[in-house]
This record gives C-alpha cells, sequence and structure tokens, in this order.
C-alpha cells in the first residue's frame, strides 16, 4: 500500500491517492483535525477481507502522515463524493 499527496485544496485541506495492488482510493485530508476522508474509491477484483484492507489503509496513513482515516468496514467502498464541499457537508463528515 502507498500513499501520496496529490494537491491542496480550497478549504484548508490536501488531497492524497492511496493505492495497493487492486484498489485506489481518493482522500482528503485535514491536517487540523489530522483526519483523512475517503473521497472515491476504485477495484480492479473483489475484496476479500474488507478489515485487512481497512487496517492496511490506516497503518499506511499513520505511519507516513500522522493522519487518522475516518472510515469503517461498512462504507469503505461506497463513498463517493464530487468535492471537498460535498464531503464537509455529508453525514459522513459531519459526524465524525
Amino acid at each position: 500500500m502507498k500513499s501520496y499527496p496529490v494537491g491542496q485544496g480550497n478549504h484548508n485541506n490536501l488531497h492524497f491517492i492511496l493505492r495497493s495492488a487492486n484498489t485506489v482510493f481518493k482522500l482528503c485530508c485535514f491536517p487540523n483535525t489530522e483526519k483523512i476522508y475517503i473521497m472515491s474509491s476504485s477495484c480492479k477484483t473483489v475484496i476479500d477481507d474488507i478489515e485487512v484492507l481497512l487496517c492496511n489503509m490506516r497503518t499506511e496513513l499513520y505511519n507516513k502522515w500522522g493522519y487518522n482515516l475516518i472510515a469503517d468496514s461498512s462504507n469503505l467502498l461506497n463513498l463517493r463524493f464530487d468535492n471537498t464541499k460535498h464531503l464537509i457537508s455529508s453525514d459522513y463528515y459531519i459526524n465524525s
């Protein structure tokens, strides 16, 4: 699993890509809260163990960047936001 920043947003946030051999996640990070959120994902194959994937994602993001991934196995592959404005007005963001 590998993560890297791809740019700065308009809402005091950063955008990241997190990828493995079979998945790509677009992420939105808010450095002031040390939280990182899923904007969208794509998978090449069926994921056998979502919990293992989630654990690997959290480990990569926290160990490399110091950010906490806000997600759980029930919504990991189903989140999709067109932009940061949609993310920050969502229940996913508000309830975190």
